[in-house]
């Protein structure tokens, strides 16, 4: 299972009573989470979980790092726009999608990462992904488009609409 936005833990904790420890990777970029995860993880019996520090970005990114935005209320930390300015922003690992994929090899990835998950979509998922769920953020995207677009790659990928486990902007799809 590979989580992107583990915010403080819980998904991850959950997961891994269920799949055991050292099938999770957890990822999060908000350097100010990552002592409460591992916290949280440590006082759940789940340490084993792979905590990776880093901002999911295409593959098609150029940088290694990238600025994050950390505010107050952590669950609405994202990447920096051109917008954000100030003492919350941060430089962070920018860890590529497609490198996640192939290193971690999920069957399950879920993320709720404040609108970044627009820029994953370029290329096609690997076949080992069974399932996914997004978190959508329409606000934060560029285009209307965007929606369609991770919809329409994900179906390439061999995955499809799952209404049973989708609802509101939670979008759920799965392997058939």
């Amino acid at each position: 299972m590979l989580e992107l936005g583990a915010g403080l833990g819980y998904i991850g904790a959950l997961a891994a009573r269920i799949v055991g420890a050292k099938n999770v990777t957890s990822v999060e970029a908000n350097p100010d989470m990552i002592m409460a995860i591992r916290d949280n993880y440590a006082l759940n019996g789940v340490a084993e979980i792979d905590l990776r520090h880093g901002a999911v970005v295409g593959q098609d990114y150029e940088g290694h790092s990238l600025a994050f935005a950390c505010a107050k209320q952590f669950w609405a930390s994202r990447i920096a726009g051109a917008a954000d300015t100030g003492a919350g922003i941060v430089d962070v690992p920018a860890l590529r999608i497609e490198t996640l994929l192939a290193d971690v090899a999920p069957n399950f990835v879920i993320m709720d990462i404040e609108g970044a998950e627009q820029y994953l979509f370029a290329a096609k998922w690997p076949r080992s992904v069974k399932q996914v769920v997004i978190e959508l953020h329409p606000k934060q995207y560029e285009s209307g488009k965007v929606i369609k677009e991770i919809v329409d790659m994900l179906s390439r990928s061999g995955l499809t609409y799952d209404p049973v486990a989708s609802r509101g902007t939670l979008l759920a799809l799965r392997r058939v």
